[in-house]
């Protein structure tokens, strides 16, 4: 669990929401955030915000809050064992996992560890940025570097073959139907693919279509086994066209799959 419910620029902002009656609610869009400072008393932190322009606010104001000192939060230095990255910021994700912190690269400064090798390891410091709105600060962690063999990581080696979406059974051995017509055009042959409801209204001009690929046995469809649709609203289809008929199931000698029968109306 996260000591910040957000990261800090989110957290002031929800400070800033809760505490005051707005008209509108502030956030990143209508707000910019300066540099954070201390204050003269060394523990108090401000903070200039401007309203951005063209926004619903004008002009200026000075936040003043306590921000998070790093130096206070561990006890003892933190450990974190994991494969890592080259640098701070490429790991911040896994830092802030193990660690129950939301930092951003806008919060703390860089570090290359690139050079740290697998079962090695080092102290890597963790430094706010002087004008870091959420931290002061630093504290370090010892980081160990993992490796992890590959034989190990994949231990089930036998892997699906890679088919296309709906191909039929592999064992089949059968032509996809869907990938066979994908990209032909059936634009020329509207007469042909005209629908009596949910079927064709001649299965013998369709037939005849198919003969072009090969084709010899083409089947009737099941019953209500037809569709149009516009392309963009049947997944798979060739969006290059701007309508598909579409005949679903079909199981013919040496082929199986949806047909898809592309087409533009002009």
């Amino acid at each position: 669990m996260s000591l910040l419910t957000g990261t800090p620029t989110e957290v002031v902002l929800s400070l800033i929401n809760q505490q005051n009656t707005l008209p509108v609610p502030i956030t990143e869009e209508n707000l910019y955030f300066g540099a954070a400072r201390f204050a003269p008393d060394g523990v108090t932190t401000i903070l200039p915000v401007t309203a951005q322009l063209g926004g619903q606010y004008e002009g200026y104001a000075n936040l003043t809050y306590k921000r998070l000192n790093l130096s206070q939060i561990y006890d003892v230095a933190p450990i974190i064992s994991d494969v890592g990255g080259p640098t701070l910021y490429s790991m911040l994700d896994i830092v802030n996992r193990n660690l129950g912190m939301n930092f951003t690269q806008n919060d703390v400064t860089d570090t290359n560890v690139a050079y740290v090798g697998a079962g090695e390891q080092v102290n890597i410091t963790v430094a706010a940025l002087p004008g870091s709105v959420g931290y002061a600060g630093s504290f370090f962690f010892r980081f160990i570097r993992l490796r992890v063999t590959f034989s190990v990581a994949v231990k089930n080696t036998e892997l699906n073959a890679l088919v296309y979406p709906g191909h039929p059974d592999v064992t089949d051995s059968k032509v996809n139907v869907s990938m066979m017509m994908w990209d032909h055009d059936f634009s020329a042959d509207l007469t042909s693919l005209k629908l009596n409801g949910n079927t064709w209204a001649s299965q013998t001009a369709v037939a005849n279509l198919m003969k072009d690929f090969g084709i010899n046995d083409w089947p009737a469809p099941a019953v209500n086994g037809v569709t149009d649709y516009a392309t963009s609203n049947y997944p798979g289809s060739n969006t290059n066209f701007q309508r598909v008929t579409v005949q679903k199931l079909v199981n013919g000698s040496t082929y199986a799959g949806d047909a898809l029968f592309h087409y533009n109306l002009s």
